[in-house]
Formats: structure tokens, sequence, C-alpha cells
């Protein structure tokens, strides 16, 4: 959430959060919904890899 969030609140113009990108949605509904969906499916990959890669590397005794 503070990925997409910190792209619209890093401009100190507030009118920035209502631009309508496409048809009736606006800038704001862009990034916390899409960019965010994005970046914590990709930081949940990661942490899913690096935990198979890890139980790879230390077996169970």
């Amino acid at each position: 959430m503070f990925f997409g969030l910190s792209l619209i609140f890093a401009f100190v113009d507030i009118k920035l959060q209502h631009v309508i990108i496409y048809a009736e949605v606006k800038m704001y509904t862009i990034t916390t919904n899409y960019i965010n969906f994005i970046s914590y499916s990709l930081l949940l990959w990661y942490i899913y890899i690096e935990y198979r890669n890890h139980k790879r590397v230390i077996t169970e005794e």
C-alpha cells in the first residue's frame, strides 16, 4: 500500500489524485488497486521463491 500511495502523495498537488486516466477511472483508484496488487504480488512471489530455495538447502533431519 505504501508503494502505490507514495506515487500519488509524492507530488504536492492534491489535484493529481482526481485526474481521470481512462473513462471514469481516477488515478487514485488505479494506483491503490492495480499498482499495489502488482507490487504485492511480486513481493509475495519473491518470498515464495526464497522460501522454496531455502527449504532445498536446509534439509530436515
